[in-house]
């Protein structure tokens, strides 16, 4: 019913903790500074955003993040045509719980973000196959 609003908080808040990163870093910022912004400032205005906009419905939310840049690594098998062997799964991973315990557990939504400056850069590497495939198995 709020979707629209739910994706413009969103962007919002990346615009707005991306511009955070570019006034508080001595140089320009790079993927991981913006990351560590958006996971530090982002995730709380964004959980406060979808109360704002989920409350009159009754339903309270929970955001949280789990910051996993470089962690988990995966592999694909069989081997494919790439400039890397393995990659990371993604950047951060979230979860959004909705209300009270529901049926013994939790109703919520879960899901991991790979994020990128520029798109073009997974050209030609593991992480292009990666998105585009699903044989992929856990590495270290």
């Amino acid at each position: 019913m709020e979707r629209d609003r739910i994706v413009e908080a969103i962007k919002q808040t990346i615009d707005q903790t991306f511009d955070a990163a570019d006034a508080g870093c001595r140089e320009r910022p790079g993927e991981v500074d913006r990351l560590v912004y958006f996971f530090l400032e982002g995730l709380p205005l964004i959980e406060d955003q979808f109360n704002r906009i989920l409350g009159p419905y009754g339903i309270h939310s929970t955001l949280s993040g789990i910051f996993c840049h470089q962690t988990p690594k995966v592999e694909p098998h069989p081997n494919v045509q790439a400039k890397n062997h393995t990659c990371e799964l993604g950047d951060i991973l979230f979860l959004v719980t909705y209300g009270r315990v529901l049926y013994g557990s939790y109703l919520g939504n879960s899901f991991l973000v790979q994020a990128k400056e520029d798109v073009r850069s997974i050209a030609g590497n593991l992480q292009e196959h990666l998105y585009g495939s699903s044989t992929f198995i856990m590495g270290n």
